[in-house]
């Protein structure tokens, strides 16, 4: 397992965006896969109603492998596609459906799986529980003015800012922030996402409306998930666990931080999130994964498939 996936992801590592698609894809289709989708890959395999999704997000960002490591932008989540790509290199597993969308790609295709395991940064725990979600979209308008005369306007990024450190001290994650202008002028209008979770998201959101008056911001609610809870002795949890028992310690958490797993959960899917990485240091800088770690997660997803 652990030279297959160094193997894929020094094969990945030199493709471009569009030619690692083709890649996932034409794996997909070498293990007997039906694949569907143009910007996202959706395949199914010998559908049955035991089936299982698999959801994976795919970060085009660049990464280096350094030894026993592997360190980028988005790590956690190309490795734990490189893992099942290992996977798929030896077995052939049946009755499954695979998702592999972008990471700025909010859609999802209709799927035939009554359960599902949504690939996300977990320290290899179980994640059957998340608070709800409102994802908030800030809109600043400013007079930008010229860059060449920037006495006669202001830029919305200044703006911005005043708005984000306010956000900041109510300890609440900015997911974005950018910025909109035309040729040489300053950015007139700027825009942040926020996510704001919790049990009392409403309360919250009327903190963000408070500690922002003032500013002059618009403020719309682009995405909404409700809190859920997966029973531990639901089939898809208790498969997992008993996978996870050959290779180390079964552990149970709550998670904050995946819309994909909560908005699969809203449909009826009884979904749970799994994967190599930790949470806080998704999609940052500083993101690091372990080959042991990617090993160790094939290993249990190998298992589990199995199953």
């Amino acid at each position: 397992m652990r030279n297959e996936i160094k193997s894929v992801l020094s094969e990945i590592s030199t493709l471009s965006l569009g030619e690692v698609k083709n890649y996932f894809r034409k794996a997909l289709k070498n293990s007997g896969f039906k694949v569907y989708g143009e910007d996202y890959i959706h395949g199914i395999k010998s559908y049955k109603s035991s089936s299982v999704a698999l959801f994976f997000t795919y970060v085009p960002e660049e990464f280096k492998i350094e030894g026993e490591l592997v360190r980028g932008e988005g790590v956690f989540f190309n490795c734990s596609i490189a893992a099942f790509i290992a996977i798929l290199s030896h077995n052939s597993p049946q009755n499954i459906e695979v998702i592999i969308s972008d990471v700025s790609d909010r859609r999802l295709p209709k799927i035939k799986s009554n359960s599902a395991i949504v690939v996300y940064p977990t320290e290899l725990k179980v994640a059957n529980e998340q608070p709800a979600l409102e994802r908030l979209k800030i809109e600043i308008s400013t007079v930008g003015g010229s860059s060449a005369y920037p006495g006669q306007g202001i830029s919305s990024l200044y703006r911005a800012i005043d708005v984000t450190e306010r956000l900041r001290l109510l300890e609440i994650e900015v997911v974005s922030l950018v910025a909109k202008h035309k040729y040489s002028s300053l950015p007139s209008k700027a825009e942040i996402i926020l996510d704001i979770w919790g049990r009392e998201t409403g309360e919250m959101k009327k903190k963000v409306y408070r500690a922002l008056v003032g500013l002059d911001c618009k403020f719309d609610v682009i995405e909404s998930v409700d809190s859920f809870y997966l029973d531990e002795d639901e089939e898809i949890v208790t498969k997992l666990k008993k996978a996870i028992e050959q290779y180390g310690e079964v552990n149970i958490e709550a998670i904050g931080g995946s819309v994909v797993l909560g908005n699969i959960n809203s449909k009826g899917v009884k979904a749970v999130a799994f994967g190599p990485g930790k949470a806080e240091m998704s999609l940052s800088r500083g993101e690091k994964v372990g080959i042991n770690e990617l090993v160790d997660f094939g290993n249990i997803l190998r298992e589990f498939l199995r199953s």
